[in-house]
């Protein structure tokens, strides 16, 4: 049997698929792959650094903060227009470009924040909690953005990539991280982003553990347990069986009721800006 139809029978991936990846969802398969834990942070938690990129990048204000919150997103983005170096960037851009374009023989959808398309530059804002630009970069090589600026500079025919941290805070600090200045980084990432290109391709979207399909040998029943006992045994078992099944099954109605709220709130997203968030909804779309 091949791999890919036993990794697809035991229920660990969707296998090969006519449709297209992102960044995030090579993610998830890297993660999956090294035993990493995956993205765990709700709405709440994307919905200042979607603030401050809809306030900075398009000069609107969708998603609606708290009062602190307000405070915090106003002050990060005064921040990125007071500072000389994202202002050049910024300057004469397209901004939350979705392109769509072919690598390793797979279709990569992507929204490039900045893009000097005479330059040939582009950028990526980040809101972080580092404390320093060393902080920045050991969590970029941590968080995956050496590949993610690898993969837009290929897909977008980049000559320089800049991710631009901005600290959340009222007094925020700027970090400049310019790519191509770590070409070792950038050598590594070239390689991770060609083998995760080929897992998708081949393999699909990881989805879950696999289930084994071992079937356990019968032991020799040589024991020397009485029936008494083993039947005594088996009452305990089946009790305990009983009582997980029960539980699962009210497990499974409760999974039910929030994924059709999931899916509910998920549909009645702004068709408008569908677009702009597709990426970031997906993590909410295929959660099982």
């Amino acid at each position: 049997m091949l791999l890919s139809s036993y990794l697809k029978r035991v229920g660990f991936i969707t296998g090969s698929l006519h449709s297209n990846t992102s960044h995030s969802r090579l993610e998830v398969i890297k993660k999956y792959l090294i035993g990493a834990k995956q993205f765990v942070g709700g709405e709440g938690f994307l919905s200042l650094g979607s603030a401050v990129h809809e306030r900075y990048l398009e000069d609107k204000k969708a998603i609606a903060l708290d009062g602190d919150e307000e405070k915090l997103a106003s002050a990060m983005v005064k921040a990125l227009q007071k500072h000389f170096i994202a202002q050049q960037l910024y300057k004469d851009s397209t901004r939350e470009e979705k392109l769509y374009v072919e690598l390793e023989g797979t279709l990569i959808t992507f929204i490039l924040d900045i893009h000097q398309k005479k330059k040939k530059v582009g950028a990526d804002i980040k809101t972080t909690t580092c404390r320093t630009l060393e902080d920045f970069i050991k969590k970029a090589r941590e968080y995956g953005y050496f590949r993610q600026g690898v993969t837009y500079s290929r897909a977008a025919n980049l000559k320089a990539f800049y991710f631009i941290g901005v600290t959340k805070e009222i007094n925020p600090k700027i970090f400049l991280l310019h790519i191509q200045m770590f070409p070792q980084d950038i050598k590594y990432a070239e390689q991770e982003l060609k083998f995760l290109l080929y897992f998708f391709k081949n393999y699909g979207n990881i989805i879950g553990e696999p289930k084994s399909l071992k079937v356990e040998g019968t032991k020799s029943n040589n024991n020397k347990m009485s029936g008494k006992d083993a039947l005594a045994k088996i009452k305990e078992f089946a009790a305990a069986h009983k009582a997980n099944l029960s539980a699962a099954n009210k497990a499974v109605a409760l999974a039910e009721k929030s994924k059709a709220k999931l899916q509910a709130a998920i549909e009645k997203f702004p068709a408008k800006e569908l677009s702009l968030y597709e990426e970031k909804l997906d993590k909410y779309k295929h959660l099982d």
